[in-house]
């Protein structure tokens, strides 16, 4: 199926409106992960949200580097989606990583109100770390 900016927003509205209806969707869930790294990628500003959305609605793992990458993504409201669904994944204790720190606070350096954007991840980082020193994780 060849690929056009706004394939991805599409599919995920038709997703979404299915889950919210708990009509399940297999087969769009099934494009859905199969288009998303490159409607990443590829996609219009649309397309960009729609993949962080369902990424974390997913709770995809595998996929965090995203919201990483989105973090230094030059559009405000990609980095700014990524600030908060990294927030939401936190409260859930997953992990990004050891470098996540320093990519808020570069986010942060990038943004006005960038600091006030952050503060609340921070939060829960610091929780998490705390935690896993605790656990004697990684």
């Amino acid at each position: 199926m060849p690929y056009t900016p706004g394939d991805f927003s599409d599919l995920y509205h038709q997703w979404s409106f299915a889950q919210l209806d708990r009509t399940p969707a297999p087969a769009v869930e099934r494009q859905l992960l199969n288009i998303y790294r490159y409607a990443w990628e590829h996609g219009d500003l649309n397309d960009r949200l729609g993949v962080l959305l369902f990424i974390y609605r997913k709770e995809i793992s595998e996929a965090y580097d995203i919201f990483i990458s989105g973090l230094e993504d030059a559009e405000r409201l990609v980095a700014y989606d990524s600030v908060g669904f990294i927030e939401g994944l936190l409260i859930k204790r997953w992990r990004f990583g050891p470098d996540l720190r320093s990519q808020l606070q570069a986010y942060a350096a990038r943004f006005e109100d960038g600091e006030k954007d952050i503060w609340p991840v921070l939060l829960f980082l610091d929780r998490n770390e705390k935690e896993l020193a605790v656990e004697g994780g990684p």
